[in-house]
């Protein structure tokens, strides 16, 4: 958080979240897809797509023969393009826009995060009746309860930064 207050463009941060977010994803789709449901599957990861990157136009039949590198790479173009649009349309407010929307997702992420670990604290406790070291569980499941904040922060900023609409009043 301080170093999104400190930061005058967090742009290269967000791209960053995009790209990560976007690899994520289509690893978690395409990573079991075969030849039988590889089309299913794209087309679960287009979805997944358009609602993340703001109803992006973007067709399954376009991606269908290429590899999952490829897609990869065209996914994070399409989002990388839309970005840049969006950048190009609010102009200069875009730079605050994103910190605010950035710095509250933190925020509100983080709120979310400590009474997730509260209550982790207290269903621990109760393990160390089952004879457990409740450290040991306590530290690995709120580990992986980081992992899953840090990777939920970064797909919400991209969704909300991705979905901005642009209202223009004459």
């Amino acid at each position: 958080r301080n170093e999104v207050v400190e930061k005058e463009n967090v742009e290269n941060e967000i791209k960053a979240m995009m790209k990560n977010v976007i690899e994520k994803e289509a690893a978690n789709i395409l990573i079991d897809a075969d030849n039988d449901n590889f089309e299913e599957k794209l087309i679960n990861l287009m979805s997944i797509m358009k609602d993340l990157l703001g109803n992006a136009e973007i067709n399954s039949d376009s991606f269908k023969d290429l590899s999952n590198e490829k897609i990869l790479s065209e996914l994070s173009k399409v989002a990388i393009d839309i970005y840049d649009n969006k950048k190009e349309t609010i102009g200069e407010e875009f730079v605050a826009v994103q910190k605010r929307i950035l710095l509250k997702t933190v925020d509100s992420t983080w709120i979310d995060n400590i009474e997730t670990l509260t209550n982790l604290r207290k269903y621990v406790s109760l393990q160390s009746y089952n004879q457990k070291d409740p450290i040991v569980g306590y530290t690995s499941e709120a580990s992986e309860i980081f992992n899953v904040m840090m990777y939920n922060l970064q797909k919400n900023v991209v969704r909300y930064i991705m979905n901005i609409k642009i209202n223009t009043y004459i």
